[in-house]
């Protein structure tokens, strides 16, 4: 079972994959490809979805900074766009992060 020692990060998906390939008694070449596979699509995945959430967050910002300005000078409280934007887009951009460099 020299295969178990070439990968480090193990889920269920990965150890279905490897106890079906050695039942069916497939070459350890093409479960380490498989395998490999399966983890850069997953890893593209999650890239993809941290960039989308610091879109939004970035947009979110911005608008909350465009509608807080407007607000000020109209002479209304703003205290309540300023916060909740603010925090919404700043805790998606760090989700973002969490996505991309995971």
């Amino acid at each position: 079972m020299e295969i178990y020692n070439n990968f480090d990060g193990f889920n269920h998906f990965t150890i279905k994959i490897l106890s079906l390939s050695l039942l069916l008694k497939l070459s350890t070449l093409l479960i380490e490809s498989t395998i490999e596979t399966r983890k850069n699509v997953a890893n593209e995945k999650r890239r993809r979805r941290g960039l989308l959430s610091a879109g939004a967050g970035a947009s979110l910002l911005s608008t909350g900074f465009i509608l807080q300005y407007i607000l000020y000078e109209q002479g209304i409280s703003f205290s309540i766009i300023m916060y909740t934007l603010t925090l919404i887009g700043v805790s998606l951009i760090f989700y973002a992060a969490v996505q991309f460099f995971s």
